[in-house]
């Protein structure tokens, strides 16, 4: 399932963890961190960490919960970002189906009255003064 995880944070919010609690009996921490190689847990600054937690393979990486609270915002962000760019071609063929159901492209449509007046405000000095000449 998880043999090639790596890395582990938890929330900024921790407050404790218990002493021998990813170990046999408990939580099964076995498939995250085999104990050939070397896993990172991410735990906050000011959370307590009871006597042998982790197994001796892990690499503990105490941060200051403000800056963990950052992380996950930035990465709250970024999967935001990430989603809204792999959606947006969608929204934009399911935007253009409802104009289309609702007559916005017809001759009287308001996408069209908009690409007019659009029109109109970028080219109308022009028309104009061609029709003058």
């Amino acid at each position: 399932c998880c043999s090639s995880l790596t890395s582990v944070a938890f929330p900024a919010s921790l407050a404790s963890i218990g002493r021998y609690a990813f170990y046999a009996g408990r939580i099964d921490f076995a498939p995250i961190m085999p104990g050939s190689s070397r896993t990172r847990v991410t735990v906050p600054a000011t959370a307590q960490i009871g006597e042998e937690a982790f197994p001796y393979a892990a690499t503990i990486l105490r941060v200051p919960p403000a800056s963990m609270r950052a992380q996950e915002r930035l990465l709250f962000f970024y999967k935001g970002a990430l989603a809204y760019k792999r959606c947006r071609p969608l929204l934009y063929g399911w935007l253009e189906r409802a104009q289309t159901r609702l007559g916005s492209y017809g001759p009287d449509g308001a996408a069209r009255q908009r690409d007019l007046e659009e029109f109109e405000g970028d080219f109308g000095l022009l028309v104009e003064r061609d029709r003058r000449d």
